[in-house]
């Protein structure tokens, strides 16, 4: 019957030899019965330790067991086998059989799970890898980043997170996000990521820690996205955070600083604007004093030169105000340009006819040339305010006896007409002029003077620099250069100093883009012929500024009536019809803007002509003016003879050029 089996079969005695078995079992080892009969069961089928077991050893019913063995088969290799064996003890005692076993052949098993049991261990030795990669990358994240379940419970969070909030990485894994930190914004957010799959940010969410409440507000940058599970639905969601709390609390703080710089700069602004009114108010009655004693008193020399010392200092101490203004203006990028097509040669004889009286006091010689028909775009005043300067600058540190030469040329020659050479193109390149050497003006003012040091020519155009030069230093604020540097370069050009040296006279060079003549030049002034005296109403609070203008006028030819306020204006014009009204804009209870429009309201005064006097000259006044309804402004100290000129070409009907 034992041969009848197929599978390998055999039979032991109660000492476990084996005492039948069939010829399947012998081909197995390759041996024969004699090699097989009487031999231990276990000498020929090794069993496996239960520790390397592949199957392990297991106990199926009563009498029957089975374990893995290696058994070495006939052709000399080593195969694994899981053996059954059963007990015969009460079934069979005539025979002697103690046990019956047979081995089914389970090596490409065993193998097979080895070689799964190898690739679990290499995974699991990688994903071990991988998490320690990642748990250090986390854990160099400056920012707070958790992976938190759809409950919100924690599940992993980096070393940045669990500083950061106060708490162990231990103490926050498992724990609801919102029974550690409670908000209900925040949890209303958590719930729509999780139920919209919308990611979520934010910049600079403030937070305030109820366990911590010493921290104060903090803030935050916030990214909050889901992470979906491989049937699409969201299985948790990724929170990145960022302490932004020093920064936000720097801005609030430069915030807070700017707003206290705005305001400090508004007060400056007013001051400065105050300032200029209060100093401007004495220089008019001083100036139309001098009008009038001018056309009144003995032309004598000593009389005139006199006078002239007087309205010389006035208009300096006027520029000064005008300079302060303007540097504020410029570097608060506020000045207003009126630009237009300007001929150049006027621009230089206005402003050295004005510092012509200036340099002959101190005994210097101020001689110009300016190359013929040579048109920049800008503003006229402005451009004169530049020269001025400069040469006002080359006056103030030229001893008596010098020269002060001012010339200009178009910068595509190599030569000035002095003979000296240009280094205008080569300046042109600079970075903040807009034209090309072939497009520029070069308008130079050299000077005989006490020169200027190697170390302070970078920083000569610095605002309120003054420099000494062989223990000499100058009265002034500083500020004359800075400003024709900020004005020249508002107009498209530049401005440099060159000088070989203390001693060695100094020379400014200013640039400025040309531009074609205009088709039709303006007509000159022509002379204005009055028939009969012009009726002018004055508003002048200030006595001495009303009597002293008053005064200069009447002497002008004006037929002049003066009042204090705009309720005796009215009153006056209500029997007295002027041709021109010149007020004040800062009159006592009716402003000089509250009186005009009265003025304007009455049908017979309309056309009248309306000047603003004030001392208030920012350009913010201009337009408040001009908005107003008044025809010009004058800034205080009025230049009389200016007024003059502006008014009788405007009751002409001239073009004010």
């Amino acid at each position: 019957m034992l041969e009848a089996i197929p599978a390998p079969l055999y039979l032991t005695d109660s000492e476990g030899r084996v005492i039948r078995h069939n010829r399947a079992f012998a081909a197995l080892l390759g041996r024969n019965s004699e090699q097989i009969a009487g031999w231990a069961i276990d000498s020929l089928v090794a069993r496996v330790p239960c520790a390397a077991c592949a199957v392990s050893e297991r106990q199926h019913t009563p009498g029957v067991r089975s374990y893995q063995a290696t058994v070495t088969v006939g052709d000399g290799s080593h195969r694994d086998f899981l053996v059954y064996e059963a007990d015969l003890t009460q079934r069979s005692r005539s025979s002697g059989a103690s046990a019956v076993g047979t081995l089914i052949d389970i090596t490409a098993r065993v193998q097979a799970e080895q070689e799964l049991r190898a690739l679990k261990e290499a995974l699991e030795q990688r994903v071990a890898q991988r998490t320690a990669q990642l748990d250090a990358i986390l854990d160099s994240i400056l920012s707070h980043v958790a992976y938190l379940d759809r409950d919100f419970r924690f599940v992993r969070v980096n070393e940045t997170y669990a500083r950061g909030c106060g708490h162990s990485a231990e103490e926050l894994i498992g724990r609801n996000h919102f029974e550690l930190f409670p908000n209900e914004e925040n949890e209303r957010i958590f719930t729509r990521v999780r139920d919209t799959g919308e990611p979520y940010y934010v910049q600079a969410k403030p937070f305030f820690y109820r366990d911590q409440p010493e921290r104060g507000i903090t803030y935050w940058d916030w990214w909050l996205r889901p992470v979906r599970g491989a049937d699409g639905s969201v299985e948790g969601m990724v929170l990145s955070l960022h302490d932004v709390t020093a920064q936000e609390r720097a801005r609030e703080e430069v915030e807070r600083l700017n707003a206290e710089l705005a305001e400090a700069d508004a007060a400056k602004d007013e001051f400065l604007a105050v300032l200029s009114h209060e100093l401007r108010n004495p220089m008019s009655p001083i100036l139309a004093g001098v009008e009038v004693l001018r056309r009144t008193l003995p032309n004598d020399a000593r009389t005139q030169r006199t006078l002239a010392i007087i309205e010389r200092s006035v208009r300096l101490q006027a520029r000064l105000v005008d300079d302060l203004l303007d540097v504020s203006r410029i570097s608060r990028g506020k000045i207003h340009l009126q630009q237009t097509s300007v001929p150049l040669d006027a621009v230089i004889r206005a402003a050295t006819q004005t510092q012509q009286a200036d340099a002959e006091a101190a005994g210097i010689t101020l001689t110009t040339f300016v190359e013929p028909d040579l048109w920049v775009y800008g503003d006229p005043d402005r451009l004169q305010q530049v020269v001025m300067n400069l040469v006002s600058n080359a006056i103030k540190f030229t001893p008596a006896g010098g020269r002060v030469r001012v010339e200009a040329w178009a910068c595509e020659t190599t030569e000035g007409p002095s003979g000296t050479e240009s280094t205008c193109i080569g300046a042109c390149r600079r970075r903040r002029c807009q034209a090309s050497p072939s497009e520029r003006v070069c308008i130079v003012v050299e000077d005989t003077g006490i020169g200027i040091p190697p170390d302070l020519l970078p920083r000569l155009f610095d605002m309120f620099r003054q420099g000494e030069v062989g223990g000499q230093r100058k009265a002034g604020l500083g500020i004359g250069l800075a400003l024709a540097k900020g004005i020249a370069e508002l107009h498209g050009g530049c401005v440099r100093a060159e000088s070989a040296g203390p001693g060695q006279g100094s020379r400014f060079v200013v640039q400025l883009p040309l531009v074609p003549p205009p088709q039709s030049v303006p007509a000159p002034d022509v002379a204005v012929t009055d028939t009969a005296p012009i009726r002018l109403l004055l508003v002048e609070d200030n006595v001495d500024t009303r009597h002293a203008m008053a005064e200069s006028l009447t002497v002008l030819g004006y037929q002049t009536r003066a009042v204090g306020s705009g309720e005796e204006a009215l009153r006056v014009l209500a029997q007295w019809r002027p041709d021109v009204l010149v007020s004040d804009i800062g009159l006592p209870g009716m402003d000089g803007y509250a009186l005009l429009r009265q003025v304007r309201a009455l049908p017979e005064l309309k056309g009248t002509l309306a000047v603003a006097v004030t001392g208030y000259g920012r350009d913010g006044d201009v337009r408040q003016a001009r908005d107003a309804g008044y025809d010009g402004h004058f800034v205080k100290p009025v230049d009389l003879t200016a007024l003059d000129r502006y008014l009788r070409r405007r009751l002409a009907g001239c073009p004010l050029g």
